[in-house]
């Protein structure tokens, strides 16, 4: 996994570049545990906690994966047992951390 992260954020920012996704991301850690920094360019406004909102994390996942998919494509992947997303309050409301173990 540690390999294609940097394949993953590119296509995620293309993604968003093309206006397919509302997010745009930048890769933070490329060592375990993983973390990518999301921003919502939407502005979604998300007050309550991450957990209330499952269509958003939804989108999120359906996103990297989508990504890790097509990185699949090209080579045998390993996917992340678990990802995790918590607010990334010290950025601005609308960043997400999101971790991979």
């Amino acid at each position: 996994m540690p390999h294609c992260l940097p394949e993953v954020v590119s296509c995620i920012n293309q993604k968003f570049e093309n206006k397919l996704i509302p997010f745009s991301s930048t890769l933070l850690k490329e060592t375990a545990p993983y973390i990518i920094l999301i921003e919502d360019h939407a502005r979604s406004q998300l007050t309550d906690p991450l957990y209330q909102y499952p269509v958003f994390l939804g989108e999120i996942e359906k996103m990297i994966f989508c990504c890790l998919k097509e990185k699949g494509e090209k080579e045998e992947l390993e996917r992340p047992t678990e990802l995790f997303v918590s607010k990334a309050m010290i950025y601005s409301p609308y960043h997400y951390l999101m971790t991979f173990l």
